[in-house]
């Protein structure tokens, strides 16, 4: 599996300058901070995807004391709770316009930290055209028969 370009800036929250935060999240010592008694603010950034494509979306969470962090990209969302650890999802975008930013959502009264925010598109792999005359990604020679 190969994967294109890192289409996130500033992933590792060195700061907020390329991401809009609510008023409940801080970047702090390279995290991104989420701490409410409400929940329900977002941080977001724009992020060139396009629909029929296939995207890799990773991040850290840590530091949960409760709360749910809800991810939405492309119009899909994945709910997180008092899960710690690398989190990984694959999404197929729709047809149509394509929803261009990734979206982190703080939901109830809690608290976590996240991190390492990547998202990527996932390439089709050419070594498995083997009806397109590649097999292994080495051309072969074929021959049509009647």
């Amino acid at each position: 599996m190969s994967f294109g370009p890192e289409l996130v800036t500033d992933g590792g929250f060195p700061n907020f300058n390329n991401w809009t935060a609510g008023n409940e999240w801080i970047s702090a010592k390279g995290l991104a901070i989420w701490n409410s008694n409400g929940g329900g603010n977002i941080l977001r950034q724009f992020v060139p995807v396009l629909s029929m494509r296939t995207y890799r979306v990773e991040f850290l969470i840590q530091d949960t004391s409760s709360g749910t962090l809800r991810v939405t990209i492309g119009g899909g969302s994945w709910d997180y709770t008092s899960i710690t650890g690398i989190k990984s999802v694959d999404v197929t975008l729709p047809s149509g316009p394509a929803e261009d930013n990734i979206i982190f959502t703080g939901l109830g009264p809690g608290s976590f930290n996240i991190d390492d925010v990547s998202v990527r598109e996932i390439l089709p792999d050419v070594g498995s055209l083997v009806n397109g005359g590649l097999i292994n990604n080495s051309l072969t020679k074929s021959r049509l028969v009647n």
